[in-house]
């Protein structure tokens, strides 16, 4: 699907918490020709069972937040929601919440961004890794992805 506005929402989960390092899950949510031109929200599932929304531009990030109430362990589904709209800027917003429960009513995480080169339709897409330091090996799951225009 190639879109400027776009609300993406996937069900992920990770089948083994790292004892050491991170494991990321998220959303593409506005791919353009080079490898840095995008957007992108990703779940930063920290080894302290702290779970935070990042929103990049690229390698770039722009903003990142705790998410308040939620920690994981291994085999925890959420739901993450991102919503890119608009052109300079920009606004992208996210939400996140645990499988079966309701979904907050209010953006856990928004941010703007003019960036010429991402201002026009993209791709989307899908993210997950793990850092190099993560020391245990693991299968990040996604179900349920949908991308609607906004």
């Amino acid at each position: 699907m190639v879109a400027r506005d776009t609300t993406s929402t996937v069900v992920f989960s990770l089948d083994a918490a790292p004892s050491t390092g991170s494991a990321y899950a998220g959303v593409v949510a506005r791919q353009m020709a080079g490898a840095d031109d995008n957007y992108t929200t990703r779940v930063w599932l920290n080894k302290d069972g702290t779970v935070w929304l990042v929103a990049q531009r690229g390698g770039t990030v722009l903003q990142s937040a705790q998410v308040a109430g939620i920690t994981r362990a291994a085999g925890d589904s959420f739901n993450l929601k991102v919503t890119v709209t608009g052109v300079s800027p920009t606004t992208i917003t996210a939400k996140l919440w645990r499988v079966g429960a309701a979904e907050p009513a209010n953006a856990q995480l928004t941010v703007t961004d003019s960036t010429a080169a991402l201002q026009g339709a993209g791709y989307v897409g899908l993210h997950g890794n793990r850092s190099g330091s993560a020391t245990s090996t693991g299968t990040i799951t996604f179900d349920t992805y949908r991308v609607t225009a906004s």
